[in-house]
């Protein structure tokens, strides 16, 4: 293994970290942001109040006890901030990094290390809908046990939508992760992830010697880095949390599914 065993001893605090600076533009005319759309409502709940989306991982995060979550939104997102404040009603308190457009997630999350770079990190896309609620807490407890770097939270892949695919040895551990790749007849995809500092370091060093202004037209993907960081010898492994694909909004067919799923519960 190649863990650095000061991580292991160190990495005490715990913080959560949601990338939140996108335009939506497959969204079209979504006014506001996405990541504030009512599309969720917790599974098995007799609760009939719709919640926005970034509401399912903030209570996911809530469910594994973290107890401080940093926001990087762009400017321009300010519903968002005005909508969910500073603090939960579970008390999980809430901070935000403003950032200028970045050209990728990478650069988004990069913009947060200066808060996070001595801290146990869980990371979450706050425009994925996912069961169950305690996905979180199982990668974070396999992060506690297990000598890894990266844990990865696994879902089925959709196949019907493009996701990362990744490719696991038959260890359990990952060999990459496959950008929006052909899902096979048993792939998995990925939607949450918890790391050590010395992941948080290659991504800032990682992000430092890309060229933000010269990325060819390719988007980059955090699956990317993940995949960078298991090449320099980092150990990455996967945690399966769910039997259910996630669903990703970011899409008008998919946030179409999403009204009709609220609909029928």
């Amino acid at each position: 293994m190649n863990v650095h065993r000061s991580d292991i001893a160190t990495a005490g605090s715990l913080v959560g970290l949601i990338p939140a600076a996108g335009h939506a533009t497959r969204l079209g005319n979504e006014s506001g942001s996405k990541e504030l759309l009512a599309v969720w409502r917790p599974a098995g709940t007799r609760r009939r109040e719709v919640l926005p989306a970034i509401r399912c991982l903030l209570s996911s995060f809530e469910a594994a006890a973290v107890k401080r979550t940093l926001l990087v939104i762009r400017n321009g997102k300010e519903d968002i901030p005005a909508s969910l404040g500073t603090i939960t009603k579970a008390g999980m308190r809430l901070e935000y990094v403003g950032v200028e457009d970045t050209p990728a997630p990478p650069f988004t999350l990069d913009a947060a290390v200066p808060r996070i770079s001595e801290e146990t990190v869980v990371m979450g896309f706050p425009d994925i809908l996912f069961e169950p609620l305690g996905a979180v807490r199982q990668v974070l407890a396999r992060l506690r046990r297990a000598e890894a770097d990266v844990v990865l939270g696994l879902f089925p892949h959709p196949r019907v939508r493009r996701a990362d695919v990744v490719q696991l040895k038959a260890d359990g551990s990952v060999r990459e992760v496959e950008r929006a790749g052909k899902a096979g007849a048993a792939a998995w995809t990925w939607a949450l992830a918890a790391w050590r500092p010395r992941f948080t370091r290659f991504l800032h060093g990682y992000v430092a010697g890309l060229d933000s202004m010269d990325m060819d037209g390719r988007s980059l993907g955090v699956g990317d880095v993940v995949t960078a960081a298991i090449a320099k010898g980092l150990t990455v492994r996967g945690e399966v949390v769910s039997d259910v694909p996630f669903l990703d909004i970011g899409t008008p067919e998919a946030l179409a599914e999403a009204y009709r799923r609220l609909e029928e519960s």
